[in-house]
């Protein structure tokens, strides 16, 4: 039975003390008591919700502004002028990050991955100035140069902790190092081995999402979201192959989201079910005969799943306690 301390009346003392005499707490467990109460109160937080969301949106005006500004002088300012710009977000992005990570509250915490996802872009976009400058403008090679130092600069702030946008960035890095390598060394892949590989790697995200991966729901929703446009773009190629991974991944997903109760995800997979039943009866179910039977079977499907929860919840309150 619990008991809650601070509607005692009395000392805690006189009671604890009462407590041991009597038997009901040994002399160990009454000076463990008066130690936990005696701990000092937890600091109040520093950053309030809404002083949170004020320098939310003051960052956007600040990068808003900021960007129109540089926009405005981006060619007056030379090579050497844009490589600076981004240098210097990159640093306020970093240090204001690590002196925000150090006050370890969940605000501050909030924040300080912001700041480090927008260091991140400074960064890359000082590679890109000067990737651009010496390669000469090869698109190819400053998407990889700009990848590669994305993806380990994310992947130095990310080490598989619960910081979303870190990881975010750290797999944007990879993917522009995938395709910015394929076109350096000039490997042509078809429009349906693309897709292969961008669902089959999506697929396997959402796999380590499951029990690798930090933060798990974010690698699982993001890799969902990946299998459902690589099965997308794969039926214009091939029908059957892109409806049928798709399909899959996509109940796989509505599965996970059921049994994790994670909304996101269910919703994301319902989307894509519908989005691929919709290609599968165009493509295949024509004529009104076919479309009455999808949607009767459709109908069918959702009175039976209701059916049981109705029945379900009946007998639950038929083997109630009784009264």
């Amino acid at each position: 039975m619990a008991v809650k301390l601070t509607h005692l009346e009395g000392s805690l003392e006189e009671h604890v003390a009462r407590w041991e005499r009597e038997g009901i707490l040994t002399h160990d467990q009454a000076v463990a008591v008066l130690a936990s109460e005696a701990e000092a109160p937890a600091p109040a937080r520093r950053l309030t919700l809404v002083s949170e969301i004020a320098i939310y949106l003051g960052i956007v005006l600040l990068v808003a502004s900021g960007g129109v500004f540089v926009n405005r002088v981006w060619r007056e300012i030379g090579w050497g002028g844009r490589v600076g710009v981004g240098l210097l977000i990159a640093a306020v992005g970093f240090v204001g990050g690590a002196v925000l990570a150090r006050i370890a509250e969940p605000g501050t915490t909030r924040l300080s991955w912001l700041l480090w996802f927008c260091g991140t872009a400074g960064a890359g976009m000082a590679t890109a100035v000067v990737a651009d400058h010496f390669d000469h403008g090869d698109a190819a090679t400053t998407v990889l140069v700009v990848g590669a130092v994305a993806a380990a600069v994310s992947l130095s702030l990310w080490r598989n902790l619960d910081r979303p946008l870190q990881f975010l960035s750290t797999v944007a890095g990879a993917v522009m190092v995938a395709v910015g390598g394929a076109n350096v060394v000039h490997w042509h892949v078809s429009a349906l081995s693309g897709s292969l590989i961008a669902w089959g790697a999506s697929v396997a995200l959402a796999l380590l999402g499951l029990s690798v991966l930090r933060p798990g729901p974010v690698a699982v929703l993001l890799g969902q979201l990946g299998a459902l446009m690589g099965a997308t773009a794969m039926v214009s190629e091939q029908h059957a192959l892109g409806l049928t991974l798709g399909l899959l991944s996509s109940a796989a997903g509505v599965v996970y989201g059921v049994g994790e109760r994670d909304y996101a995800v269910i919703g994301v997979g319902v989307i894509s079910l519908f989005t691929l039943v919709v290609r599968l009866l165009t493509l295949y179910l024509r004529g009104p005969v076919a479309t009455l039977v999808s949607f009767l079977l459709g109908a069918a499907v959702v009175a039976v799943a209701l059916w049981r929860v109705v029945a379900g919840r009946s007998r639950g309150a038929g083997h109630g306690p009784p009264r």
